[in-house]
């Protein structure tokens, strides 16, 4: 706690790069204090600020940008998204992979993670930087090898964001993805079959990305 009121005195004065470089902190102490929600927030407003420096400076702040999405996009898979009050000490809180014995069980309760990702209340979804923070909740899901829940993210990122450069990339991932939960599915059953063929229908999608095609 009195870190975070030491990023907060050190921002009283908007003077970059320090004012960056505290914000940046600030958010991520809320994140070590579990506080995912209030981390989301200072995140975004990080994006913000680094959109302001550079329209002033052309600095597009890299950097800051590409730890902004991995955090945000951590903060939101967590089932407990509020975490302890701002007067509390801070106490390591179990979640659901700590608590979870049952993988699915987890990455479904997880999941809850995809819906925040939407809510245009937390996540702006209008910025040139949005489609970065879905790609990176993706790519949290595949880490802990939660192969539907980034599917699902990485579907709907193609369906919001078909322009994307990395579009054919998402494509054959979603189509690799299907690939192992067929491999994990029991010999025979429905589950290996219907993944099978969303395997091959995720892969005859890529066509739409050779030739003259809109993307």
């Amino acid at each position: 706690n009195r870190a975070v009121t030491s990023y907060e005195r050190s921002m009283e004065f908007k003077r970059p790069p320090i004012f960056g470089v505290s914000m940046y902190k600030l958010a991520w102490t809320y994140f070590k204090q579990q506080r995912y929600h209030t981390a989301v927030d200072w995140f975004v407003k990080l994006l913000f600020y680094a959109d302001e420096q550079e329209a002033k400076t052309g600095d597009p702040g890299a950097d800051f940008r590409a730890e902004a999405y991995t955090y945000i996009a951590g903060s939101l898979t967590y089932v407990d998204f509020e975490g302890p009050p701002p007067e509390h000490p801070y106490i390591p809180r179990n979640d659901v992979l700590d608590t979870e014995t049952d993988p699915l069980e987890a990455e479904r309760k997880m999941s809850i993670a995809i819906q925040r990702l939407q809510d245009p209340a937390l996540i702006p979804q209008d910025k040139k930087w949005t489609v970065e923070i879905y790609k990176s909740l993706a790519q949290e899901f595949i880490e802990i090898t939660q192969n539907r829940n980034a599917v699902a993210t990485l579907e709907l990122t193609l369906q919001k964001f078909p322009m994307d450069r990395d579009a054919p990339v998402m494509q054959n991932k979603v189509a690799e993805l299907y690939d192992q939960l067929s491999r994990l599915a029991p010999e025979g059953s429905a589950a290996r079959a219907e993944y099978s063929s969303k395997a091959l229908e995720a892969r005859t999608r890529l066509a739409q990305y050779v030739g003259t095609t809109p993307w």
